[in-house]
């Protein structure tokens, strides 16, 4: 699994050949039990290639599922596929987010640079590298900021806070933000406050 998370973080590196669709769809239809290679290559082949495809609100780089459905597909039990998914998440390679009744939604974050033909230099790769960085990390600045503002406590332990932001759902850093004010609201006294790493650790912005 260590060198598949080094493959999808880097899927430039050692070239790319085009394969038709359809050679895949025959290669998982043979396909009794999947590695988890090809399981990797089964979700990137049904990821949307472009934004709404087929009527769907899906963005470019995701596929929605349900974990049961993709277990089955795969014929993993459903404790290795929620094993197999979460290695993904937490080397920051795809997001997870539940959609009720549709399933879970999957997006490849390097799927623009699995799926762009042609040469592209390091100086490019490296520069939608550094983009999508400076987003994140201008995002954690400001929730640090108005979290310590608000709660009056002293800012500790932003450098393992700021790994926790990088490696949580983008879906989650916005709740994060966005219901800051709610999580403050709800606690019976300021004194019960918890500090911003422990915020984000124990996901306070769920309720």
């Amino acid at each position: 699994m260590k060198k598949i998370v080094e493959i999808l973080g880097a899927p430039r590196r050692g070239g790319q050949i085009v394969v038709p669709r359809r050679l895949l769809e025959k290669m998982f239809r043979d396909t009794n039990v999947f590695t988890e290679a090809e399981a990797c290559v089964y979700i990137l082949a049904n990821c949307a290639f472009s934004a709404g495809q087929g009527g769907t609100k899906l963005r470019r780089g995701e596929m929605c599922v349900t974990q049961r459905c993709l277990a089955d597909r795969f014929n993993w039990s459903q404790s290795r596929l929620r094993r197999f998914l979460q290695v993904l998440k937490d080397n920051g390679l795809f997001t997870l987010e539940a959609k009720e009744k549709a399933g879970t939604v999957l997006r490849y974050l390097h799927y623009d640079q699995a799926c762009t033909l042609g040469y592209v230099s390091v100086k490019t790769i490296r520069m939608w590298q550094s983009e999508a960085d400076e987003k994140v990390e201008a995002a954690f600045s400001e929730f640090w900021k108005l979290y310590h503002q608000r709660s009056g406590l002293v800012p500790r332990d932003m450098f393992l806070a700021r790994q926790l932001w990088y490696r949580i759902p983008e879906e989650e850093r916005q709740m994060a933000l966005d219901r800051m004010e709610w999580y403050f609201m709800s606690l019976p006294d300021m004194g019960f406050v918890r500090s911003g790493l422990n915020y984000l650790k124990c996901k306070s912005y769920f309720g």
